[in-house]
């Protein structure tokens, strides 16, 4: 509990890290964090942290060039011009073609100095911009407020306490819906209006994580990327304004991945996603009890104990259309977990042979993400 004395100095994510790594629950390592806060909410300071970091130095912006051309001077009437090289002389195209190789280089290093400003520029905005929204705030936590006619309203001071946030999810505190919120100023507990449904799949975050599974399964995203690490930005760069069958944009779904990671394939981002939605649904009060068996097995026995996610029937996940469940259950997949697991080809077939053709891979993809999201809330309690 001492970890706690210093949680207005640390984000969210170390100091649940630090209970969990203590064996701590995460649930419980969350409940801990709210309730902690929500004792001492009003004594927070407020500090100011860029939302990303601006380094003194780039370590790749350096120059790599190295001439190649060297001119050897010709004397009169000792050395002879030619075309190809000799043992003495490189040659006219030798020496030309060093001179060309020479100029490509440089005008390569010229491109990388403009990208550099460039990245430069635009990461100075940003920071420019954090400056600004800080300013704004503390003038309007200094500033008269002037009503004319009345009284003036007393100002919130926790208004002002939410910047660029983070929802780290939902849990309890005093028998109350809670939300986690990383901010600019540490984690906030606010309340929680009304309780999500019982079923994970109409969840608005697992249904746009599945999307973007789905979207992200096309040739043209998954090869975007291909051979080299990418970060949060750089897909929003390339796909951020899309606007996925859900109506939310890339750019909001993926929000809420560190803007410090690095990807090595599409898939990986698209499973933080995913996981994301796991941990978020771990916290929510009633959402496992949907994966309770309905009825006991016989009788005669007592009723068997609650099954892990991953053990639901198919006939859970309400947001796979009816009779695409029942095709699936036809060709034995019966439970969560073994959607999740299934060969996509396996699943396009079950369809198939169901006569049901309104379904192309990027359905497929999508449900079979929200299994995943679902089987992973048991590992992650």
């Amino acid at each position: 509990m001492d970890e706690l004395t210093s949680l207005s100095n640390l984000s969210a994510d170390t100091v649940i890290n630090r209970l969990t790594t203590a064996g701590v629950s995460n649930r419980d390592a969350a409940l801990i964090a709210s309730a902690w806060i929500y004792q001492n909410i009003a004594w927070l300071g407020r500090t100011f942290a860029y939302g990303a970091p601006f380094p003194e130095t780039d370590p790749t912006a350096t120059s790599s060039f190295a001439e190649t051309f060297h001119h050897r001077d010709w004397t009169d009437g000792e050395d002879v011009v030619q075309a190809a090289p000799s043992a003495t002389d490189d040659g006219f195209n030798g020496r030309f073609q060093k001179i060309q190789a020479d100029i490509a280089a440089l005008g390569a290093e010229i491109a990388k100095i403009y990208t550099t400003i460039a990245e430069m520029r635009s990461n100075l905005s940003d920071r420019l911009q954090e400056i600004s929204v800080e300013l704004n705030r503390i003038d309007s936590d200094i500033a008269p407020r002037h009503v004319p006619f009345r009284e003036a309203a007393p100002v919130s001071t926790f208004g002002g306490l939410v910047g660029s946030t983070r929802l780290i999810g939902l849990s309890t505190v005093a028998e109350q819906p809670v939300s986690l919120w990383d901010t600019d100023h540490g984690v906030m507990v606010l309340p929680t209006i009304g309780q999500p449904a019982g079923d994970p799949s109409t969840d608005p975050g697992v249904k746009n994580a599945s999307a973007l599974a789905g979207f992200a399964s096309g040739g043209d995203v998954q090869n975007a990327f291909a051979g080299k690490a990418f970060s949060p930005a750089d897909f929003v760069t390339k796909f951020g304004s899309t606007t996925l069958s859900t109506g939310a944009k890339i750019s909001d779904v993926i929000a809420n991945l560190p803007s410090t990671a690095q990807f090595a394939s599409v898939n990986d981002l698209v499973a933080a996603v995913g996981e994301q939605q796991s941990r978020s649904l771990t916290m929510v009060p009633g959402v496992p009890s949907v994966f309770a068996p309905a009825v006991a097995a016989a009788a005669a026995q007592p009723a068997p104990a609650p099954a892990a996610p991953g053990d639901a029937s198919i006939n859970t996940v309400s947001s796979i259309p009816a009779d695409q469940r029942a095709a699936l259950s036809a060709q034995g997949i019966n439970t969560v977990a073994q959607l999740a697991t299934a060969d996509p080809n396996t699943v396009s077939m079950a369809f198939t042979k169901a006569g049901i053709t309104n379904v192309d891979l990027a359905d497929i993809v999508a449900h079979q993400q929200t299994a995943k999201i679902i089987t992973q809330i048991h590992a992650l309690q």
